[in-house]
Formats: C-alpha cells, structure tokens, sequence
C-alpha cells in the first residue's frame, strides 16, 4: 500500500460542524464522568479508537489513497472470506476455523468465514457490494458483476440478516435515483429502513432467540439511558470476553446491540442527537453527487447499522464511515475526483 502523507485541513471542520460538536461535547462529558469512576483500560481504548479513525481523515492530504488502500485491504479479505466458506460448502475442513453447528430455530448454518464469525462475514460482503456498484471503482461490468455474485452468496452463506438488509438498501439507492438525489426521499427511506428494522425484530422475538436478546437489550438499553439521560455513564465499552449468549448476562454486562444506544448510554442523549445531525446532514450532501458512488452507499448503509448493530467496533468499518463522510461532506469532491480504476476496462 502506498504512503499516505499528512496535511491538517482547518476548513474540513467547518464543513462538518456536527461531529466537531459531537466530539467536544462527547470528551468534555467523558472527563466530567472521571471524578465519578474512571473507565476500565478497554472502554478507554474502544473509544479511543473510534475518536482516533474519526479524526484521521480531517489530517490526511490525500484522502483518495486511502480511499484505495482501505477498498483493496477489505476486497483482499472478502476473497479470503468466501474462500474460506466455500471451501467448508464443498464439505472439507480448514485448519483455521471450524464450521457451525446451526441455531436451535434455525435451519441452516451460518457459515463463519476467515475469521470464524459470520456477522464479520457478512458486514464485508457488504462493504464489497458497496464498493462494487460503483462503475469508477471497478470499471470491468463482467468482474464487476461477478464481484457481486459472490458477495451476495457469501452474505446467504452467512446467514448475517443486518447485512442483507445493509446490502438491499444500498442496491435501492443505486438503481433508483430519484431517492438518490432527494433529501426528503432519502431521509424517509433511511428512517423506514430503521423502523422496519426494529419492527421485524419485535415481532419475530417470540420464535427467534437472537431478535429475543436484540429486542430486550435495546428495551433496557433505553431504560438505563432515561435514568441519565443528560450526561450518560460516562465512557463505557462492555466487556464480553466470558459473557454467554443469555439475556441476564449481556444485560449485567450493558450491552447495548446499538452503537447509537452506545453513544447516549456513555455520554447522554444530547451527544447522540449531535451525532444524528452530523449523520442527516452528510446525507444530505450526498444528494449533490453527480451519480452514486461507493462513499455514498458504504455510508448510508453504515449509518443505518448504528442503529441495530455495533460494526463500528470495527477498524475497516470505522475507517470507511468517516472517510465516506468527510468524502460527501467536502464540496471540492462534490463531482466526485476520485475515480480509482482497481481493474483496467477491458476496452482498453
């Protein structure tokens, strides 16, 4: 991969207002937490991190390279990940990872991929298809669609459902651009992408264990942020480390099952609608492109995940959010510059 120089850029927090808000309220309410308890090593570094990735494209010179590094990092893994899953379909073993056994109320498995975890599977299946759509990333259709393919049957292979739905909305906005370029139709098709979410999740959670768990934890979550609703608990992560997959554990544990929830369970409600802004109004700037591009889809569909997941724990999930953002909020990438070709077009 190749260097990336530095170059810190003033004008780029004039242009997104709202995060810089979000992240001096958010440090601000952090350190007034401190005289109260001070948060254990890995909620410090969980955040930590999330502040450092959201920070780094405001100081990176060229954000295009690193725009390239990430998409061939995550395509290199995805490669890796439906390898790894095609080759447990043909019935053979692996010595890195062990197949799974399927859920009590589930029919199939969920196959795990390189890393032995199917929702990582699927979040980067979602990231390829992202990246796919857009003809300026990847110029050949043929490659370009059997891109595509693959990613879709890894996503079915995996059996992640949030990834499938991250994935759908995306494909919507692509071919339909009259959501694309309405602020009022985009706004509306991302909070009923939210609301179907959470609708499904409650009606399925009497027969579906894990829609049971997401259900409650998002049901306490919400009754822990009210008894603190202004300042939150400061900066928190949960540890899950030996925490079992029952409700009184992940709920002794705070698990939140929404990074959005996270957000106003460390540093209030106030943050949480500081965030919220900064998400609405980088989607409203993604209007102004002249056609779909991988920023606008990985963006909008990341953004929806924070309502129903956490895959900004994530280091290439984080990265590509706010790289995504800082690429839609920048006027001078409006009529988008950074066309990178990873295959050459077979025309040529």
């Amino acid at each position: 991969m190749s260097c990336i120089s530095s170059k810190f850029r003033i004008g780029s927090f004039k242009k997104n207002i709202f995060f810089l808000l979000f992240l001096v309220s958010s440090i601000s309410i952090g350190l007034i937490n401190f005289i109260y308890s001070i948060p254990d090593l890995l909620s410090l570094m969980f955040w930590g991190q999330i502040f450092f990735l959201a920070l780094l494209p405001f100081v990176v010179s060229d954000q295009e390279q690193l725009f390239r590094n990430l998409k061939l990092a995550i395509l290199f893994i995805f490669f890796l990940d439906i390898g790894t899953n095609l080759i447990l379909l043909s019935g053979l073993k692996v010595p890195w990872v062990q197949m799974t056994e399927a859920r009590p109320d589930e029919f199939l498995s969920r196959f795990p991929g390189v890393k032995g975890n199917h929702l990582f599977s699927g979040l980067f299946s979602f990231l390829t298809i992202s990246f796919a759509l857009d003809d300026s990333q990847i110029k050949s259709n043929k490659i370009r669609r059997w891109i595509i393919f693959l990613a879709v049957l890894n996503l079915i292979l995996a059996g992640a459902r949030r990834s499938i739905i991250l994935a759908i909305a995306v494909i919507i906005l692509r071919f339909f651009k009259s959501i694309r370029k309405s602020k009022t139709l985009l706004l509306v098709m991302f909070f009923a992408s939210v609301v179907i979410v959470v609708v499904m999740t409650a009606l399925s959670r009497e027969y579906n264990q894990s829609n049971f768990l997401r259900y409650s934890l998002w049901v306490q979550s919400i009754s822990d942020i009210f008894v603190k609703p202004i300042f939150g608990y400061g900066i928190f992560y949960p540890d899950l480390t030996n925490v079992v997959a029952d409700f009184n554990a992940l709920s002794e544990a705070k698990v939140t099952e929404s990074f959005c929830l996270s957000i106003a369970y460390s540093f209030g409600i106030p943050a949480l609608v500081l965030f919220l802004l900064y998400e609405i109004k980088t989607l409203f700037n993604s209007t102004k492109m002249m056609k779909y591009t991988a920023a606008t889809g990985l963006f909008f569909g990341l953004s929806l995940e924070l309502f129903f997941g956490g895959s900004l724990g994530n280091v290439f999930a984080t990265s590509i959010f706010f790289l995504s953002a800082f690429i839609l909020n920048d006027q001078r990438q409006m009529n988008p510059t950074y066309q990178i070709t990873l295959i050459p077009d077979e025309t040529t």
